[in-house]
């Protein structure tokens, strides 16, 4: 079961989407970790949605800046907790530059890398393989310019 949760902190109240296979424990847990907290929400799902939701909020510049597993507490994060998931895969897919590290590591079959591969297989057709290979040149591009920027700094040295 996937819920959503409010918290409320010195800086504000946030969102946090989680999964749990027995909600009422969980809630309990977060009684100690989180005596601020208050239900707002819940719908099925697994840790593969947990992670399809987390990617779709971030992809919809939802995310807090600090915590990766939080939103912010604004009407727009609770309805898209309750999005569909055609809706969320085109938007992760379209935002893959937000939502995707360009390191991921496929070696591993973490929820991450499960869900691009089966979005990278959905949205396969000849003006996608366009899109991915613009992709793949604008973190290139992002890598250039990171390696850069520590060269300036000094933080690495150019091998002769």
């Amino acid at each position: 079961m996937l819920y959503l949760i409010r918290t409320f902190t010195r800086t504000g109240t946030y969102l946090k989407v989680g999964y749990t296979g027995n909600l009422e424990e969980r809630m309990r847990t977060y009684l100690t970790e989180n005596p601020g907290r208050e239900l707002i929400s819940t719908r099925q799902g697994d840790l593969i949605e947990e992670t399809r939701l987390h990617l779709y909020l971030t992809a919809c510049s939802l995310k807090a800046d600090f915590l990766d597993e939080w939103f912010l507490d604004i009407p727009e994060t609770l309805q898209g907790f309750h999005q569909s998931q055609s809706k969320m895969n085109r938007r992760i897919w379209n935002q893959r530059e937000l939502t995707f590290d360009p390191a991921l590591d496929f070696s591993r079959r973490t929820p991450k890398v499960l869900i691009y591969e089966e979005l990278r297989f959905k949205y396969r057709s000849s003006k996608n393989i366009e899109i991915d290979k613009n992709w793949k040149e604008w973190n290139l591009k992002k890598e250039i310019k990171a390696r850069q920027k520590l060269l300036e700094e000094g933080w690495i040295f150019q091998s002769i």
